[in-house]
């Protein structure tokens, strides 16, 4: 992640290249985990013993603003960065879920730094696919991994308020097959309060949507997971949402709430798979509700509507606000829905 300072002159935008702002985030940075998983087994290494402090944030996707002023940034394909040194090793089902294996995606990072090694540290890939918080504006402050919002692939991170004032994070899980998911803080924000860790404590949600146009949100906790701690919620938050049978999405990418009205959209990138085969956790990807195709190459953009325009609410009303296609080559479901032009 990169911050720096921009100025407007000569009528033209510019980089301040001496501002104290300017500064790197980068995959070796020092980043506090905070949050219910901070200081877990599932998160000590040999260099942490602790489970307190990760090594850097990397292959970071869409972000987000907080109303405070910090910045929110996204692990998402964190997976495709760990390998093994031994061939025979066999990854956890943990790890499988998340796309970890004995082969990454070509990078090599464990040629330089061992602990990209699953078979000598399978907990480093634990430490990383949260949503990372960091002031802009304090050169001298440490990022921070909020465990509270979740494990998972993160596209974006879409902030807004509920009617009392708690802090609402609608966040996606960009893989075929995965989850949406929300997070509702414990504390309500105020402009005259500490907002340190306001991100720390709450509730995480999965979504569910129902066939005939309405939705809930489906807590993940010990009472509805069976897992043993709100810590193993929100490290292996995709086994959770498996457990609630939250609803499997085609890939869901930026979500966006409507500045103007209590209105959430998302796009939905596309899923090769989607009626075919389940996720990779086994779950099914039946063809119906907001995932209306059979191998869905194009995507769609569903948006929901809070019950009482709360944010905080338990359930929605949703819709298909567009399904993409391409009228001029198909007559089908493929040609995408009515509001979809030829332009």
């Amino acid at each position: 992640v990169s911050i720096f300072e921009i100025k407007h002159q000569d009528d033209k935008w510019q980089i301040v290249l001496d501002s104290p702002y300017n500064r790197k985030v980068t995959a070796d940075t020092p980043i506090d985990i905070t949050g219910p998983a901070r200081g877990h087994d599932l998160l000590k290494t040999a260099q942490n013993p602790d489970g307190d402090v990760a090594r850097g944030t990397f292959n970071n996707c869409g972000n987000g603003r907080t109303p405070w002023g910090t910045y929110l940034t996204c692990e998402e394909n964190f997976n495709g960065y760990f390998s093994a040194s031994n061939a025979n090793y066999q990854p956890s089902m943990e790890l499988t879920r998340y796309g970890i294996g004995n082969k990454d995606r070509g990078y090599a990072w464990a040629n330089i730094d061992e602990r990209f090694d699953i078979s000598l540290h399978p907990n480093e890939p634990n430490r990383h696919g949260y949503i990372v918080e960091i002031d802009p504006l304090n050169p001298s402050s440490r990022p921070r991994k909020r465990t509270a919002l979740g494990r998972f692939k993160h596209e974006n991170a879409e902030v807004t308020l509920a009617a009392d004032g708690r802090i609402v994070v609608y966040m996606g899980d960009d893989e075929r097959g995965e989850y949406l998911y929300k997070f509702i803080s414990d504390r309500r924000y105020a402009n005259d309060e500490d907002t340190d860790t306001l991100l720390d404590s709450g509730s995480l949600y999965a979504a569910k949507f129902e066939d005939g146009g309405e939705g809930r949100w489906l807590e993940l906790s010990r009472a509805t997971t069976g897992m043993a701690s709100q810590a193993e919620i929100c490290i292996h938050t995709r086994l959770a949402a498996s457990v609630v049978k939250a609803t499997t999405m085609d890939r869901p990418e930026w979500i966006c709430v409507d500045p103007l009205k209590e209105e959430v959209y998302c796009c939905l990138t596309n899923n090769k798979n989607r009626g075919i085969k389940p996720n990779r956790g086994g779950d099914p990807t039946p063809v119906g509700g907001p995932n209306p195709r059979t191998s869905n190459k194009y995507g769609q953009i569903v948006r929901w509507r809070p019950t009482s325009g709360d944010h905080a609410s338990a359930n929605f009303d949703w819709d298909l606000f567009a399904v993409a296609g391409n009228p001029t080559v198909y007559e089908d479901a493929r040609a995408g829905s009515a509001n979809i032009s030829a332009d």
